[in-house]
């Protein structure tokens, strides 16, 4: 999980937006409380969110391999003209 850690900090994967959501899929050794620690340190120090949310699962058809799906969003501009 490190090797993600450095990719995504490296080159800035994640855009850097007011909102982060981060679903996290292992395969079947599943993911230890350290790379979760690790996983919210990107998200709130490296990518700077301040309002984000991780979730885990778990998929055994994966094998050792790991899934990292995201959506970065700002709600600061009113898309709605009409208001």
């Amino acid at each position: 999980m490190e090797y993600l850690y450095i990719i995504i900090k490296d080159y800035k994967m994640i855009p850097n937006m007011e909102h982060l959501i981060l679903l996290v899929t292992t395969g079947e050794n599943g993911i230890t409380p350290e790379e979760k620690s690790m996983l919210h340190h990107l998200a709130s120090t490296v990518c700077g969110y301040k309002q984000y949310h991780v979730f885990f699962a778990t998929d055994p058809s994966l094998g050792n391999q790991a899934i990292i799906s995201y959506a970065a969003y700002n709600m600061t501009n009113n898309v709605n003209k009409d208001e």
